[in-house]
C-alpha cells in the first residue's frame, strides 16, 4: 500500500504559520496526484480560505508527500520519499524553488517547472497569481531524525521552515532498521516512481 501524506503550509512574508498536516487516508486520496486533480484541490481549498477571509500575503507553499510502493522500490530509489512543493506568489521572480534543506543537509531536487494560474481562480487570489512546482528526494534516515525542512524562494523569501509533522511509514519502511542508503537512486526506477505518483506534473530525472 502506498502511504500518502498532504502538508499545507500558509506562508507568511518572513515566518510560516504552522503547517496543517493532513494524512491521506480515503481510497480515493491513496492514488496518484495528477495533475488537473492536484489543481483541483488546490481550487477547494482556496475557496474555503477566501470564505475564511483568509490570504497567503503574498507567499504560499503546498507540500504533497508520497512514499515508495513497496519493499523492492525503496530499495531502488536509495530509500528516498518524494516531496512535492507547489510554491505560489504574487511576483514571479520570487519562484521557483531555490533550495531544501532537512535540518543542514540539502535535499537532491530536479528541475522546477512553472505552472498557469487561471487569473480569476480562487487560487490566483488566494494563494498567488504565479506558480513553481519542484520534487525533491527525502532520505528516511533524516526524516527519521525528525530534522525540519527548510526552503528558500528565490527571492523574499528564505528559511522558511515547514512545521514538524509525524509521517505514517508504510510497513516495510517501518521495518528497516538501517534505513541510510548505500547506493544513490536508480534513475530509472526514480522516473518510474516519479511518473506513477505525479502524472501529468513533467518532472523529469537526470541519469
Amino acid at each position: 500500500m502506498i502511504t500518502k501524506t498532504a502538508v499545507f503550509c500558509l506562508a507568511g512574508l518572513l515566518v510560516a504559520s504552522p503547517a496543517l498536516a493532513q494524512q491521506r487516508q480515503q481510497p480515493d486520496t491513496m492514488g496518484p496526484s495528477a495533475l488537473d486533480s492536484h489543481a483541483a484541490r488546490l481550487e477547494h481549498d482556496a475557496v474555503e480560505d477566501l470564505k475564511a477571509g483568509k490570504l497567503a500575503n503574498g507567499h504560499f507553499v503546498d507540500l504533497d508527500i508520497v512514499f515508495p510502493g513497496d519493499r523492492q522500490e525503496y530499495e531502488a530509489v536509495g530509500k528516498n520519499f518524494l516531496l512535492v512543493f507547489a510554491l505560489f506568489s504574487n511576483d514571479q521572480a520570487d519562484l521557483p524553488l531555490a533550495r531544501a534543506k532537512a535540518g543542514d543537509v540539502p535535499l537532491k531536487c530536479l528541475k522546477s517547472v512553472s505552472r498557469d494560474v487561471p487569473p480569476d481562480s480562487a487560487t490566483a487570489k488566494s494563494f498567488g497569481k504565479y506558480r513553481a512546482d519542484t520534487l525533491c528526494l527525502m532520505p528516511v534516515d533524516l526524516e527519521r531524525k525528525g530534522s525540519h525542512i527548510v526552503i528558500d524562494f528565490t527571492k523574499n523569501l528564505e528559511g522558511l521552515e515547514v512545521a514538524a509533522f509525524v509521517l505514517n511509514e508504510p510497513d516495510f519502511v517501518k521495518a528497516d532498521a538501517n534505513p541510510q542508503s548505500a547506493s544513490a537512486p536508480d534513475s530509472v526506477a526514480l522516473q518510474k516512481f516519479v511518473d506513477r505518483e505525479y502524472p501529468g506534473f513533467g518532472f523529469q530525472v537526470q541519469p
